[in-house]
């Protein structure tokens, strides 16, 4: 798949796709209600640490680049 720098991505796009992480979080499962809820608190944590990517200026390497599936 063809290359898109983090820069073509707008920081509202960035802002929904972030959004939606606890909504993602939520579908997990998990047949242990013990290890389900132990899980989500986890992974809720990592809320805070999401952002979208800063770019430095003037960069031309594929550092700051993501798949068009949206996959690093």
């Amino acid at each position: 798949m063809p290359l898109i720098p983090f820069s073509a991505v707008n920081k509202p796009a960035w802002d929904q796709l972030i959004g939606l992480y606890p909504y993602l979080v939520d579908c997990t499962t998990t047949t242990s209600p013990e290890v389900s809820r132990s899980l989500r608190e986890a992974l809720l944590q990592y809320t805070d640490l999401l952002q979208a990517p800063r770019t430095c200026a003037g960069s031309t390497s594929n550092d700051n680049a993501i798949q068009s599936n949206g996959q690093e």
